[in-house]
Parts: structure tokens; C-alpha cells; sequence
């Protein structure tokens, strides 16, 4: 996952929402008693101009289902300019098509998931990396040689995701949606530095200076 770029699996994600977004307004205008064919077709063309500029990102292995929702419309429309298809029918394509999308949906975004996660925990990793010298019995501090730690660690990836989400990130579809990636994990470093570094004020004056500094190189 670290070959992938969150930016990109973001940008996929919101351009999967706009064309849920398009594509129920299609269906209103179907439904709707004014709505001409040249407004409903000009409605499918913008989007298949969403469809057309999504990028798959080839280690996801969406690119399958994306052409199957591309298809989906595509027949949609079809149906849209037959004078004998009835409208439930055509209800009922919209439904599979909004069905569709809202898979590939869930599954990319498992995949921010994942890549949030990593980046979360790369921030602790660093944070902790900076108390390698310091007596971490006495200060309370993480210590990655202990057999607890993967599960102290995921508590802190946590704690950290939590402090984000609260004061810089919108939560969206219970992932955090960061509006640049070099953001997010700076924002990370300073979160999982506080937090690892929470019994700072215990340590001595001369060593919490140190750490002071530590944290911010």
C-alpha cells in the first residue's frame, strides 16, 4: 500500500460520490413530468465525462468494476431513448448502477483505511523512535521491546487518528479526508509526538527540554 498515493485514493472516492450525485439527478429527470430527452442526455453525457477522467489505480483492482458501472449507464441510456422500456424498469437499472458504484465505494475505502493507518502508525513510529535513549520505565513512555506493544501501538495509532479527525479533518464515510497528504502527516508527527510524549512535564527540566527539541526535528 505504500507505493499508493492517499491524495489519489481520495480524489477517487469523491469523484465516485459525484457521479452517485449526477446520476440521481438523471434519474429525478426521468421521473420528472418536464424533463426532455436532450436534458436527459446531455445529463448522461456529463456523466460519462465523470466516469471517463476517473484514473483507476492499477493496485486497487477496481478497474473491472468501474467498466461494469460504465456499461451499466451506458445501457441505461439505451433504455432511456426506447419508447417501449417502462420506467420501472428504468428505476430499477438505476438502482443496480447506484449499487455498483457504492461497492467500489466500499471497498476503496478500505483501502484509505489501510493507508491512513499506515501513515498514523508511522507517525508513532517516529514519535516513539525519539525516546530511544530515554528511561521508559520511569516516564511511563511506549516501549516497542515489550510483548504488548502491537496492541499499545494500535492505541496510539488510534488516540492519534481521533486527535486528527477532532480539531483538522472532516470525517467522511468514517475515514478521515485530508486535503494534501504532506498535511496529514505532519499533522500526524505533532499529534503522535504529544501523545507519546504525554508525561513530559515528569521528567526532569533539563530532560524535558530535551524532549521538547526531539520532537520537533
Amino acid at each position: 500500500m505504500n507505493s499508493i498515493n492517499l491524495i489519489d485514493e481520495l480524489k477517487l472516492y469523491k469523484t465516485l460520490d459525484a457521479a452517485i450525485t449526477k446520476s440521481h439527478d438523471i434519474q429525478s429527470d426521468v421521473n420528472g413530468p418536464d424533463a426532455s430527452k436532450e436534458t436527459i442526455n446531455t445529463g448522461f453525457a456529463a456523466l460519462n465525462i465523470i466516469m471517463d477522467n476517473i484514473r483507476p489505480i492499477d493496485e486497487l483492482k477496481l478497474s473491472e468494476t468501474l467498466d461494469t458501472a460504465t456499461t451499466k449507464i451506458h445501457d441505461i441510456q439505451n433504455d432511456v431513448n426506447e419508447p417501449n422500456v417502462s420506467k420501472e424498469t428504468i428505476n430499477t437499472a438505476f438502482t443496480a448502477l447506484t449499487k455498483i458504484i457504492e461497492g467500489i465505494k466500499t471497498d476503496l475505502a478500505k483501502y484509505i483505511s489501510r493507508s491512513i493507518n499506515a501513515r498514523v502508525g508511522h507517525a508513532v513510529d517516529f514519535a516513539v523512535s525519539r525516546t530511544d535513549s530515554l528511561p521508559r520505565l520511569y516516564s511511563g513512555l511506549p516501549n516497542p521491546d515489550l510483548p504488548d506493544w502491537p496492541e499499545v501501538r494500535m492505541g496510539l495509532v488510534n488516540q492519534v487518528k481521533a486527535k486528527i479527525e477532532a480539531h483538522y479533518y472532516q470525517l467522511e464515510g468514517s475515514m478521515l479526508m485530508s486535503l494534501d497528504p504532506k498535511v496529514f502527516e505532519d499533522q500526524a508527527r505533532k499529534e503522535a509526538s504529544t501523545i507519546v510524549f504525554a508525561n513530559v512535564e515528569e521528567f526532569p527540566d533539563d530532560m524535558a527540554a530535551e524532549l521538547q527539541e526531539n520532537t520537533h526535528t
